[in-house]
């Protein structure tokens, strides 16, 4: 039998996958810090999730809300609480494999990408636990996919999806706090291609208000609740992510 690099492929998607699976169905025991975060969720009615969280934890507010609202019903029953990061892994790895596809030129090249994920330990496991680090590799997987996107539209006609794109795309701050490193690289990117065309200059606005207001929120609703914590105050810090009041913060993104 041929091992063609297409099979190779379809080995290591099951082989991920299958990993996945088998740490989500083990029902292995929370750790501390998923044990810390499972206390916010028991303790805090929704609204309450928007203030500083126990146990010097962080979280992304609306993730963490969104967590609750499938959990609460089963009781935090171990398969709601994680079944969110089972999904946004097992998304970001077929995400990550059609860049392969599409950007290498040797399908076997493919296949290595396609082989990292199906054997990082780390990526398994976390597909499988109370912690953003799975919706962190989405997020990052789709403001790839959308800079990969903005890439061949150069010279084209925009879509209403473009705009409606651009305009969703900067709210994965609410779900990630690695698209917070990410999500203005697209208003950056419209920004730069007005100098060949100015038919972005709608998109470009677009992008750059809706990320405007994202920011805004997430400072008031959920960064400002962090930045008397110690420990959270140091991560945000040597990230050069200034936390002293909304001015600062915003200032970062501008220097």
């Amino acid at each position: 039998m041929k091992l063609s690099p297409h099979r190779f492929q379809r080995i290591f998607t099951y082989i991920f996958f299958g990993m996945c699976l088998m740490h989500f169905f083990a029902l292995r025991a929370p750790w501390h810090d998923e044990l810390m975060i499972l206390e916010n969720l028991q303790t805090y009615q929704s609204v309450e999730l928007f203030r500083q969280l126990d146990s010097v934890q962080a979280f992304p507010r609306i993730h963490l809300l969104l967590i609750q609202t499938l959990a609460q019903p089963f009781d935090y029953h171990l398969i709601p609480l994680r079944i969110l990061s089972l999904l946004a892994m097992g998304a970001a790895f077929l995400l990550w494999k059609q860049h392969f596809t599409q950007s290498f030129s040797s399908p076997w090249l493919t296949v290595l990408g396609v082989m990292t994920f199906a054997f990082s330990y780390q990526l398994t496991y976390y597909s499988n636990e109370l912690k953003p680090y799975a919706m962190d590799v989405l997020s990052v997987a789709l403001v790839f996919a959308y800079l990969s996107h903005q890439k061949k539209i150069e010279g084209k006609n925009l879509e209403v999806r473009d705009y409606v794109c651009a305009a969703l795309l900067p709210g994965l701050i609410f779900f990630s706090y690695g698209a917070v490193f990410m999500v203005w690289m697209v208003a950056w990117n419209y920004l730069l291609m007005l100098r060949e065309d100015k038919g972005f200059l709608k998109i470009f606005f677009t992008s750059a208000i809706s990320l405007g207001i994202a920011l805004g929120l997430f400072y008031f609703a959920d960064l400002r609740f962090s930045a008397n914590v110690q420990g959270l105050h140091d991560y945000w810090q040597g990230s050069f992510i200034c936390t002293q009041n909304f001015p600062c913060f915003m200032d970062t993104f501008f220097e």
